[in-house]
């Protein structure tokens, strides 16, 4: 359940992320791969790679991608966007509309979050 999955996640935004995709895999039934993320989110392969891998030079729009291709709950991807090098800064208005993507439309797929965040005048993820 979402709340086992937000119980087992740690400080560590990597370990927490790799326990997202093992969570998402077995709701679905099926291994969530790198390539799926990225189909998912409408982000190049090798950019989710780098992001799951804690490439330090992940945007935090990445990591938003990621946490909605997931279909996260919100404490989780929270928690492990807070805990990345890059958290969302809530004083920048992008930001406070991710966060309410996150909060609000997770369970939507990211075509459906970007054309909602579009159309609030939001800049596209």
């Amino acid at each position: 359940s979402e709340n086992q999955l937000i119980a087992t996640l740690t400080d560590d935004y990597i370990d927490s992320l790799e326990k997202a995709v093992k969570w998402r895999s077995e709701v679905e039934g099926e291994r969530i791969t790198a390539v799926e993320i990225g189909k998912r989110a409408g982000i190049n392969e090798a950019t989710v790679r780098r992001a799951l891998n804690g490439d330090k030079n992940s945007k935090t729009e990445t990591l938003v991608l990621i946490c909605l291709a997931l279909h996260l709950p919100y404490k989780a991807s929270h928690k492990i966007i807070d805990n990345s090098p890059s958290p969302l800064v809530l004083r920048d208005t992008n930001h406070q509309w991710y966060d309410f993507a996150l909060q609000h439309l997770y369970a939507k797929t990211v075509e459906e979050v970007k054309d909602e965040l579009a159309s609030y005048g939001a800049d596209p993820l």
